[in-house]
C-alpha cells in the first residue's frame, strides 16, 4: 500500500509525476458515468494536467481510520486516501494570483478511497460498504454543507480471483450513495485485460522508452521493474520463491 501509493503521488521523487495517476483515474472515470469525476477531463475528454504546477493539488496518505457508523463497532482503516482539491480560477485571473492569496489548496473536490488486497483471503465481506459508509459519516461532520457523497470515489485493487470480484460486485449492488468506483486487478492471466496495475507501470515504462513521456531516472524504472516481478509472483519474497 505505501508503495502504491508513493507512485501514485505525483509530488513524490520517483519522477513519474501523474503517469500512474492518470493511468488510474481514466480507468475510474471510464468505469463510470458519474458527472462529478467530470473535472478530470477537458472539453476534448482527455484527462488534464495532475502535476505541481497545475489547478490540483494531491495529498496521498495512508491507513486512515473512520469511525463506524456504529459507535461501538470500532474504526474502518482505508489503505490509501487522495484528497484532491483544486485551485478555482476565474476568467481573467492568474493562478499565480490565486497562490498569492490565503488558500493555496483550493477546494477539496474528490476523495479517493483506495482498498489494496494483495492476497484472495483477505477480502472480507461488507467490507468496502463500511468504509465507505464511515467515510461519509466523518466528511458530513467536517463539510455539513457539502453532499459528501458526491465527493467520494472507491477504487478496489486485488487480485485476479472470483471471490474479490464477487465483493466488488456486490458492494456495486448494494451502494444507495452510486459513488464512482472500479475494481483493478494487480495483475490477470486474461491477455485481453490491459487495465491492470502491471500493465499501467508497464505502459509507463514503453511510453519512456519511445520518448513519449518524460525521461525517469534509472532507480525509479529498476525499482519499478522489481515490483512488476513481485507482483507477477503473487506478491511472494525471493525466500518464498526458493522454498516453493
Amino acid at each position: 500500500s505505501a508503495f502504491l501509493g508513493y507512485l501514485l503521488n505525483p509530488k513524490a521523487s520517483h519522477g513519474l509525476g501523474d503517469e500512474l495517476l492518470k493511468r488510474v483515474f481514466g480507468e475510474l472515470s471510464s468505469a463510470t458515468s458519474a458527472s462529478n469525476l467530470s473535472f478530470l477531463r477537458d472539453k476534448n475528454q482527455n484527462l488534464r494536467n495532475l502535476t505541481i504546477g497545475s489547478v490540483f493539488d494531491f495529498e496521498v496518505l495512508l491507513e486512515q481510520a473512520f469511525p463506524k457508523a456504529n459507535k461501538d463497532s470500532g474504526k474502518d482503516i482505508v489503505d490509501v486516501v487522495i484528497l484532491c482539491f483544486e485551485q478555482k480560477v476565474n476568467k481573467g485571473e492568474s493562478l499565480a494570483s490565486k497562490l498569492l492569496e490565503h488558500n493555496t489548496r483550493g477546494e477539496l473536490r474528490q476523495v479517493f478511497l483506495i482498498e489494496n488486497k494483495i492476497k484472495d483471503g483477505a477480502t472480507r465481506e461488507g467490507q468496502l460498504s463500511s468504509q465507505c459508509e464511515a467515510t461519509i459519516q466523518t466528511l458530513g461532520k467536517m463539510l455539513p454543507n457539502e453532499d459528501v457523497a458526491k465527493m467520494l470515489s472507491v477504487i478496489f485493487v486485488t487480485p485476479d480471483s472470483q471471490k474479490a470480484s464477487d465483493e466488488f460486485k456486490s458492494y456495486d449492488t448494494q451502494d444507495k450513495y452510486n459513488v464512482p468506483k472500479v475494481h483493478l486487478k494487480w495483475c490477470s492471466d486474461d491477455d485481453e485485460s490491459r487495465s491492470t496495475i502491471y500493465d499501467f507501470l508497464e505502459s509507463i515504462l514503453v511510453d519512456e522508452s519511445r520518448g513519449e513521456i518524460e525521461p525517469i531516472n534509472d532507480y525509479t524504472k529498476h525499482t519499478i521493474k522489481s515490483f512488476m516481478t513481485f507482483i507477477s509472483n503473487g506478491f511472494r519474497s525471493a525466500i518464498e520463491e526458493e522454498l516453493n
